[in-house]
């Protein structure tokens, strides 16, 4: 007679076999876990920069839409040694405004200085439009009105403009088109700065 004999798996193979797979998929997964949280660091990152990054393409459009003509200054850089956090405006004689239907004019960034009655405003970058006749020349902190400004990047606490001028970073700056621009901006105790050369013409 011919016996059937079935194999089976004892308890004790079966708790091997188990042991191995955890050892597998937890040898698996650790570097997974590490790739992850290191691509989430980069991200983070990079969206950090990001709005600098955006922010410096703003700018240069629109010095790129500078306009030479009828403007003795176009590129000025307004500076105060008397404060102690860098609270710089760069002012631009530009055309850019009219792609919002706004007549050309000056258009500024800077970091509006906190008083009593701008408070209720976030503390950033902003970016003001005089369109009319008022030129970087005669721009004054008085004609920039925080609630006529727009938020460039919330929680920037300074901000400080550089012109290449010849071989020499300037500070205070007043003229035609730099070689290029330097733009440090501050978030308290830390700082990031970028900087873009021009086309000359």
């Amino acid at each position: 007679m011919k016996k059937n004999s079935k194999k089976a798996f004892t308890m004790a193979e079966i708790l091997v076999v188990i042991a191995i797979t955890g050892i597998i998929i937890v040898v698996g997964i650790a570097p997974l876990m590490r790739t992850v949280r290191a691509l989430d660091s980069v991200r983070s990152s990079f969206a950090a920069d990001s709005k600098e990054i955006v922010v410096m393409d703003r700018i240069l459009t629109d010095i790129l839409g500078v306009v030479r003509i009828n403007a003795e200054s176009p590129f000025r850089i307004m500076h105060d040694d008397k404060l102690e956090r860098n609270a710089d405006y760069l002012i631009l004689w530009t055309n850019t405004p009219a792609y919002g239907f706004v007549p050309m004019g000056s258009v500024v960034y800077g970091v509006p200085e906190m008083t009593v009655m701008s408070s209720a405003f976030e503390t950033g970058l902003y970016r003001w439009v005089l369109s009319g006749d008022k030129q970087p020349g005669v721009v004054t902190k008085d004609d920039l009105k925080q609630e006529e400004a727009y938020m460039v990047i919330p929680g920037v606490t300074g901000v400080a403009f550089n012109a290449l001028s010849g071989s020499e970073w300037k500070n205070n700056y007043s003229g035609a088109l730099p070689r290029a621009f330097r733009v440090m901006f501050e978030y308290g105790s830390m700082d990031v700065t970028y900087e873009r050369w021009l086309p000359q013409f």
